[in-house]
């Protein structure tokens, strides 16, 4: 690819990353597609556990509700996860990662 493209222009134009969104400061909010598999393994495979591990945090901290043990846990929002107070109290990150996880579960609805 062109030596000027950044590998996040890489992974966009190659339709592994969308635009999803932007956040309140005016940055853009990506979110990754299933072609980013095909594309970068590599990227993938970090995007996965990085995914794993904020779930588990928002679990951890009462924001989502699953079965843990299940092959294909479910996630359900819990009341704390539509509480101002305790998303505000949350590192900029993690309220980012509620809000996709939050946008994710109407899309699939």
């Amino acid at each position: 690819m062109n030596e000027n493209l950044t590998r996040l222009d890489e992974l966009i134009l190659g339709g592994g990353i969308e635009v999803a969104t932007l956040t309140e400061s005016g940055e853009f909010l990506y979110k990754f597609t299933d072609k980013l598999k095909e594309i970068d393994e590599e990227v993938y495979n970090n995007v996965i556990t990085m995914m794993y591990r904020e779930i588990i945090f928002l679990w951890e901290n009462g924001f989502i509700s699953m079965d843990i043990t299940a092959s294909d846990p479910s996630v359900t929002l819990t009341d704390k996860a539509s509480d101002p107070e305790a998303i505000r109290a949350l590192p900029e990150s993690m309220r980012l990662n509620l809000i996709a996880v939050i946008r994710s579960i109407m899309e699939q609805s």
